[in-house]
């Protein structure tokens, strides 16, 4: 049963894989910046670097929705059933929306991460118990 529920996910999680490696990517650059520039008077050049990394964060985000949106979140959850794409991406992000980029585009990259290991984690104790089956059951003669 629980890999019937893992076995979605996981693949709606490597589809949206090259996105999710991009939007890290923008996500971590756009912090960086951010704190480097934090309490500055900004330049044009400057804003628009901000502009541009804050594009690209929110390009990632709505290229993995597609990919994210058919499978359902595989574990139980008090709110009930959720879809991926509710799960990872909690928010829209508007044109030139520099702190909806940065901060749904690392929370986005960390629920993903976050949900990987999960999954991962739930596997590997879905094989041991499998071979630990095997190894317990008698051969056939």
């Amino acid at each position: 049963e629980d890999a019937e529920r893992l076995r979605p996910a996981l693949a709606a999680l490597r589809e949206a894989a090259p996105h999710y490696r991009r939007l890290k990517t923008s996500a971590l650059g756009l912090q960086a910046v951010a704190n480097n520039v934090a309490g500055q008077q900004l330049d044009g050049d400057q804003v628009q670097a901000l502009e541009n990394m804050a594009s690209a964060c929110a390009g990632a985000l709505r290229d993995m929705r597609p990919k994210l949106s058919g499978a359902d979140y595989p574990f139980e959850r008090a709110q009930g059933r959720q879809s991926l794409e509710d799960f990872l991406i909690q928010g829209d992000v508007g044109t030139g929306d520099f702190n909806g980029a940065l901060s749904i585009g690392v929370q986005a990259y960390q629920n993903f991460e976050n949900l990987y290991a999960r999954i991962m984690g739930r596997w590997a104790s879905i094989l041991k118990k499998v071979e630990e089956a095997a190894l317990t059951t008698e051969p056939r003669a």
